[in-house]
């Protein structure tokens, strides 16, 4: 019935190719695992061809990696999550590791045990920060979060360092003053003001307490008459504004603020000397441009000088001297036998083409002498 529809064997060709492309995508999926297994010893499979998770130690944590397979891979990229929760340029917010370079540019031809054996070594070289509790209850407004509890960032590719604040570059010292011994104030100009010292965010930490002073004395009455009453805020905010950890905020503020309005100030009255200091160097800057236009002519005419009066080009100049010399007397000598002119004007000639020819070339063979 080939007439009205598709021959057997077309059906059993279509089969068999459907059936070829299954096994070599299954092949392909079952090498990546294989090669997973080869590389990382460590792995544990979760479920068959899909799910397999790898734990290593960092410090004194312990971090699984959670290696996900989909059905379209290895056409399709790994997925890869990690726990616990942390801090690493590699993983984003839903701990999913996008980071790393092998498993954003992940094909077929990959290897999945070098991409997990990477992201493994990159967690050991470069520790994550963990997200650990805070013991002390802070103010977030007065005290900012720790250097410590912040993420990584990365610099660039697969290399980067934690900030820290030894990596920042440090002013250089004057040059005729000792880095050790400067001081602000030996930098400033003799009239200007003395710079202000401004504490550091590490002299304002503030423990609340869980219980508060006062309130663990109150009898049931009050405290339901604090909230009933429609002028609990203003109660609870007298109440609040005796503790002495408010207290101490309030009179860390306003430190805080005057010192930053004498800094302000210092600051305008600055101004004049930077300005007079930004002339002096617009001035010193064109002066050395000037300086150097001078010195490059200066430096070129000296090159020309010595290119004159270099010893191995004057001996090559000598030697093409002495060699136009004898070439000139060689063509008087032939201008004499074609009896072009006289033999007295020939003689002159010919004898001062000689003459020449035997000086040069007696100080090329003395300079040779010398160069040897």
């Amino acid at each position: 019935m080939w007439l009205f529809g598709r021959s057997s064997n077309s059906e059993s060709d279509d089969s068999s190719n459907k059936l070829s492309e299954v096994t070599h995508a299954q092949r392909q999926r079952n090498k990546q695992i294989s090669w997973l297994k080869e590389q990382v010893s460590s792995v544990i499979e979760v479920e068959r061809d899909r799910r397999y998770t790898v734990s290593f130690p960092v410090n004194e944590y312990t971090i699984t990696l959670n290696i996900n397979l989909s059905d379209r891979f290895p056409l399709d990229s790994p997925k890869v999550t990690a726990s616990p929760y942390f801090f690493h340029p590699w993983v984003d917010e839903q701990m999913v590791v996008v980071g790393s370079p092998l498993i954003k540019h992940f094909n077929p031809h990959s290897n999945l045990g070098r991409v997990i054996k990477q992201v493994i070594d990159e967690f050991i070289e470069h520790p994550p920060q963990f997200d650990q509790p805070v013991a002390m209850t802070t103010l977030p407004q007065i005290y900012p979060t720790p250097m410590s509890q912040l993420p990584y960032t990365s610099t660039s590719g697969l290399a980067y360092t934690p900030f820290s604040y030894s990596s920042v570059p440090q002013p250089l010292p004057h040059e005729y003053t000792n880095a050790s011994n400067t001081s602000p104030t030996q930098i400033l100009p003799p009239s200007s003001p003395s710079p202000i010292a401004i504490s550091s965010s590490d002299d304002y930490k503030y423990a609340v307490p869980d219980v508060l002073p006062g309130l663990s004395e109150k009898s049931d009455e009050s405290l339901e008459k604090y909230l009933n009453d429609e002028d609990s805020v203003v109660l609870v905010d007298r109440f609040i504004s005796r503790l002495e950890v408010i207290k101490k905020v309030q009179e860390d503020m306003e430190h805080m603020f005057q010192q930053h309005e004498k800094q302000a100030k210092l600051n305008v009255e600055m101004e004049p000397h930077l300005q007079v200091k930004w002339s002096r160097l617009q001035e010193k800057h064109l002066e050395l441009q000037s300086c150097k236009e001078t010195y490059d002519k200066l430096y070129q005419q000296q090159i020309q000088i010595m290119e004159r009066y270099d010893r191995r080009n004057a001996f090559i100049k000598l030697k093409t001297l002495t060699q136009e010399a004898d070439t000139e007397s060689d063509i008087t000598a032939e201008t004499f036998l074609d009896q072009k002119i006289d033999i007295t004007k020939f003689l002159q000639k010919f004898l001062h083409e000689r003459k020449l020819y035997h000086l040069r070339a007696s100080k090329s063979e003395l300079m040779k002498y010398h160069r040897t």
